[in-house]
């Protein structure tokens, strides 16, 4: 695993993993998990930083956001 992750040995595709544009959003699953599988996951309060990327701080996602000027 990269920086500010850890590896889980069992995680659900449901909900998925949040990144920069998906922290704010609720999801709801439905009441059928789907298998477990090991991968890395982002350490409380890091986000991806797009889907499968780094995971970094939410300060770092809202720089990360702000439009170039």
């Amino acid at each position: 695993c990269g920086p500010n992750e850890y590896f889980e040995r069992c995680t659900h595709k449901c909900p998925p993993e949040k990144t920069c544009e998906t922290r704010k959003i609720g999801i709801v699953c439905p009441a059928v998990e789907t298998p477990c599988i090991g991968k890395c996951i982002c350490n409380e309060g890091y986000y991806r930083k797009t889907p499968g990327g780094e995971c970094i701080s939410e300060e770092e996602c809202v720089l990360h956001q702000q439009p170039m000027s």
